[in-house]
């Protein structure tokens, strides 16, 4: 916001009248032009510049590919689920059969589940060394990014004062009667008119510079969340379950007569709504994050394609 004297004139931050207010716009648009070549067109490339080096550094990460892997092992632990109607003893009936026969689809999920298990850990391990690996570098970006944008923003506010008192020049000067006059005048009008579209075009990329910093943190927070999800909840989860699931299995493969309902098979039972719960959430949040790298690729694409 521009600072005012008691009276209501303009001043610059030392409460000096603000010197634009005494010029003539001729004199304007010549500090106008030279704020723009020497100050914002430069900022302006280098954010261009700093948004594209972003841009090659946020994609590497597969996590399309992570969120395939968390959806085959959500599959996997569901596979051999009962329907609605079979709810009360389905478990049983489906899993603990009477027989070694009946107990294959127990062992079978059990290795289909371990083997998507391994999957997951080695999707999240590769998102996660090239997230590491590049993580300081695309933070160090955004700072600068953020540090050019707030340049440009403060060099646009002065410019755009600056335009305004030359259009106030322009439109408050009586009207010329000679011709040479008159040319001057129309030189000086598009000339302003030009100052106003820069200026616009040059806030536009400012503003796209400062949706860059907030997707680019967002999907990097968001990654880091679910990389951390990934590590422990599900992990521990995983754990768990192949550890009681694993004791299930050893123990209908040793009784498959066994009709009662075990402790083995209620902690079974308990494991694998854990571990789904956990593989739910990791999916949501994968599936979270690929939407905001859509976003962001979206939105560097649409900044990329603004500068040729």
């Amino acid at each position: 916001m521009q600072r005012t004297s008691g009276s209501g004139q303009p001043v610059d931050a030392e409460g000096q009248a603000d010197p634009a207010d005494r010029q003539p716009p001729h004199v304007l648009g010549a500090w106008i032009h030279r704020t723009l070549v020497q100050a914002a067109l430069p900022i302006d490339g280098r954010l261009r510049e700093l948004q594209s080096r972003f841009e090659e550094l946020a994609f590497e990460c597969e996590v399309a590919l992570l969120l395939q892997a968390v959806r085959a092992m959500a599959g996997a632990l569901h596979e051999d689920d009962v329907g609605p109607d079979e709810a009360s003893n389905g478990w049983r009936s489906r899993l603990a059969g009477r027989t070694r026969d009946h107990a294959a689809p127990v062992v079978a999920r059990y290795q289909r589940v371990l083997a998507c298990g391994e999957v997951v850990s080695q999707r999240a391990g590769e998102v996660g060394r090239v997230h590491a690996t590049h993580l300081s570098q695309k933070r160090k970006i955004l700072l600068e990014i953020g540090i050019e944008e707030q340049r440009l923003a403060e060099v646009l506010v002065r410019t755009e004062r600056w335009l305004r008192q030359m259009w106030k020049g322009l439109t408050s000067s009586p009207v010329p009667s000679d011709g040479e006059s008159v040319q001057k005048l129309r030189v000086l009008v598009e000339r302003a008119d030009r100052f106003g579209t820069e200026l616009r075009r040059l806030q536009q990329a400012a503003d796209a510079a400062q949706e860059t910093c907030r997707l680019g943190q967002r999907v990097t927070v968001k990654r880091e969340a679910l990389l951390a999800m990934i590590d422990s909840d599900l992990a521990q989860a995983r754990s768990r379950w192949q550890r009681q699931y694993g004791s299930f299995v050893a123990e209908r493969e040793a009784a498959p007569s066994l009709a009662a309902e075990s402790a083995g098979e209620a902690g079974a039972m308990h494991a694998t709504q854990l571990l789904a719960h956990e593989l739910d959430a990791c999916s949501r949040a994968a599936l979270d994050l690929e939407i905001e790298e859509q976003e962001l690729g979206q939105h560097l694409g649409v900044v990329r394609r603004s500068g040729k």
